[in-house]
């Protein structure tokens, strides 16, 4: 179910939109596995004490290489 829901959701997504890592562990993981497949991307936005830290990865499969930049 929750995968079917976030699919729905990122019907309309693009490589630049965010995901705002929560607490939900479970719908966190099946969500950037779903970005990440659809866009060959992740950009997440992370909770820190003075604000949010963004981090980009750009998944790219040669071998076993992933980048990721920030």
């Amino acid at each position: 179910q929750m995968m079917r829901e976030c699919q729905v959701a990122f019907e309309d997504s693009t490589p630049q939109d965010y995901i705002l890592l929560t607490s939900l562990t479970t719908l966190c993981s099946v969500a950037c596995a779903i970005f990440g497949h659809m866009h060959g991307r992740l950009n997440l936005l992370i909770h820190k004490d003075d604000g949010y830290v963004e981090r980009k990865l750009v998944l790219e499969y040669n071998g076993n290489t992933i980048r990721s930049t920030r």
